[in-house]
């Protein structure tokens, strides 16, 4: 038995990935427009609030950080643009290039950082793990780098006489804080963010009515005699805390954009500005203690997602397998209903007709042969069938036969019963043998998967099974299934249909072998499905 199909492959897929996305104007426009009014109103809130001695309050950098996520770096232009106008309208023309400049620089340094370590692409989920890639990469890094020339090129001509630690550690925290207060705002556009957010109409009316407390307490700590900011942050805290557990991630976020506006207006109340004599060391300490604050509330309410998300992820893989149960015992009963049980029943009259006519003695029609060798026919195709079911169930050739023989032999019926070209080929030159019989069966399944999804959902009309050893990890085998179908959308929620729930199933055997499954499609471009697994069996501890 030969392990390739000696069949005509076509040309080369066209590639699933999308088609790289131009720079539209009226996105630039928007951006443009959206960057200029938060820069402007920014400066705006701090000049009418008394915020403009603090350098602690600034949206603008967090919201730009978020329109990267949300929309790409390729609205580079068009933010960088907005907030050179915005800036245009307070400041000097050089100042202003450079505020917008570092500014855009510190977000798009950001933005590419985060999708470099985020594994799951443009789908950011609250979790713990996207919280702290966010404040290292997205926070940190850039405003160390960034943090630099700001304090040598901008804060020391808006504040002159500022020290180096003074300028650098109050630019450094407010950039940082703006990215922990306002990227996650501006990520809860997305529906993947808000998903477990809003838990209750109730759970949000907890929040607010908190917020409003945090507020007015902070109110009465600093109405009384001067700034108390030790008593007031910590009243803040414990509350931003209270919130963070009881109401999720939107309001550990709204709490946490309530703790930063009162902590801008407690910093407002200081004598003297930046740089001044005495307060310069408690204007930093007391930035740093908002600082930690808010990463703090947003790691803990993150947690939570993550245990919320954990208890869902069970329930429905206990409900996948339910429904995998049913399934299969319906496919079965009608399986063994409309095949060997019809036969059989065949049979059972052929012979009570024969039996009858015997005992009768009635003379002409078929003759006892002929009677069972048609009752011998039924047999056989029951026999037949069962043996196609009991195939389905667990194909005992994966015992007997070599796997690469066997994939090709289910490759070709699959090709007989339809009307596709469903094309094998084995380039790991028997290397495949070495796979464990355990990791066999899962793979066997997962191309009766991929192949039915191809064709039942995708409509392909040439669908290719490849074997091959991986070029970058030596011991392990990669298997790809390609088709040239209608392709799906991976951004729709896996439980909405059959079909999600199936490629779940598929990433959950993968697992189950210590490999790893990559799916790659888009509506209109077909789809590839890569998995790779280790040769040998995993060693046992």
């Amino acid at each position: 038995m030969s392990s390739v199909i000696p069949k005509v492959i076509p040309a080369p897929f066209p590639p699933v990935s999308g088609q790289p996305v131009l720079i539209e104007w009226r996105w630039q426009l928007a951006v443009t427009l959206v960057s200029f009014v938060v820069v402007a109103g920014s400066l705006l809130v701090q000049q009418v609030a008394g915020f403009e001695r603090s350098l602690f309050f600034w949206p603008p950098g967090g919201i730009t950080l978020g329109i990267f996520l949300l929309r790409g770096r390729r609205l580079f232009p068009g933010v960088l643009a907005g907030h050179l106008v915005g800036y245009l309208c307070w400041l000097d023309p050089l100042l202003a290039l450079l505020c917008a400049a570092i500014g855009t620089a510190h977000a798009a340094l950001g933005c590419t950082l985060i999708r470099w370590a985020w594994p799951r692409g443009p789908r950011y989920v609250p979790s713990t793990r996207f919280f702290a890639i966010m404040i290292v990469a997205g926070a940190l890094i850039p405003a160390t780098l960034t943090a630099w020339p700001a304090w040598y090129f901008i804060e020391q001509h808006l504040h002159p006489g500022i020290g180096f630690r003074a300028g650098f550690l109050e630019w450094w925290m407010g950039d940082c804080a703006s990215v922990i207060v306002f990227t996650p705002a501006v990520l809860l556009l997305r529906p993947s963010f808000r998903e477990n957010g809003w838990r209750s109409v109730k759970s949000m009316l907890w929040a607010l009515g908190q917020i409003a407390l945090c507020v007015y307490v902070a109110w009465l700590v600093l109405s009384e005699g001067g700034p108390r900011p030790i008593m007031a942050i910590t009243v803040l805290i414990v509350l931003g805390c209270v919130i963070a557990l009881r109401c999720g991630v939107i309001g550990a976020i709204f709490s946490n954009m309530a703790l930063l506006v009162v902590a801008a207006a407690i910093q407002a109340g200081f004598p003297g500005g930046p740089g001044t004599a005495g307060v310069a060391g408690m204007q930093t300490e007391f930035d740093a203690i908002i600082f930690e604050a808010t990463a703090i509330c947003l790691l803990v309410a993150g947690g939570f997602y993550d245990y919320w998300r954990a208890d869902r992820e069970l329930h429905r893989v206990s409900s996948r397998v339910l429904k995998a149960q049913e399934i299969e015992r319906r496919r079965l009963s009608s399986d063994l209903h409309d095949g060997a049980s019809q036969a059989i029943f065949g049979a059972i009259m052929r012979l009570r007709l024969a039996a009858s006519g015997a005992g009768e003695g009635r003379a002409g029609g078929a003759s006892p042969e002929s009677e069972m060798e048609a009752v011998a026919s039924d047999l056989s195709a029951a026999l037949k069938d069962l043996r196609r079911t009991v195939a389905g169930l667990r194909p005992e050739m994966l015992d007997r036969s070599a796997f690469a023989d066997v994939l090709a032999d289910y490759c070709a019926q699959i090709e007989e019963r339809s009307e596709a070209d469903v094309l094998f080929s084995d380039e790991t030159g028997g290397e495949a043998e070495r796979l464990p019989l355990e990791v066999r069966e899962h793979l066997f399944r997962l191309v009766q998967e991929a192949v039915s999804n191809a064709l039942q959902h995708g409509r392909a009309s040439v669908v290719e099974v490849t074997l091959s050893l991986s070029n970058r990890r030596p011991g392990w085998l990669r298997m790809r299934i390609t088709d040239n179908g209608s392709g799906f959308d991976l951004a729709v929620d896996e439980t909405k249909d059959r079909l999600h729930l199936g490629l779940r199933t598929m990433e959950e055997r993968a697992l189950l072998v210590g490999g790893a499954l990559r799916i790659d499609s888009s509506p209109g471009r077909g789809t590839v499905v890569a998995v790779k697994v280790p040769l040998a069996a995993p060693a046992q501890a």
